[in-house]
């Protein structure tokens, strides 16, 4: 998708690769991380999180950030590898993971359900 290239480069964002038309850009350094957690009021209990992950196809924008206690965010990450794997091998399109990874984090959806209606 041109548009959203367009929008990643002209953001200052670094493009990876692209997997199944999603575009990976590279994580943000650590200090802009820190400085948009500082400006949300961060404690060190809470973690900066993509809402749409980064091998996702997510972003580095504010809009694609959010701040989330230690034991959500790890709790998202073997989720995101798991669509993340699935998009890399063409298993499943872009839109369907990032609806998935959605669902999962605003509690609509388990892993449990998102693995079962994966399945081969």
């Amino acid at each position: 998708d041109p548009i959203t290239a367009f929008n990643r480069i002209f953001t200052g964002q670094r493009i990876r690769r692209v997997d199944n038309g999603a575009i990976i850009v590279m994580r943000m350094p650590v200090e802009k991380s820190q400085e948009y957690a500082k400006k949300q009021g961060d404690t060190k209990d809470l973690f900066v999180d993509h809402i749409i992950s980064l091998q996702l196809g997510g972003s580095n924008s504010d809009s694609n950030l959010r701040l989330v206690p230690r034991a959500i965010w790890e709790s998202a990450t073997p989720v995101e590898n798991y669509l993340g794997g699935l998009l890399r091998s063409d298993k499943i399109s872009k839109k369907k993971a990032q609806k998935f990874i959605k669902d999962f984090k605003n509690g609509l959806i388990t892993f449990e359900a998102i693995k079962e209606q994966t399945k081969e």
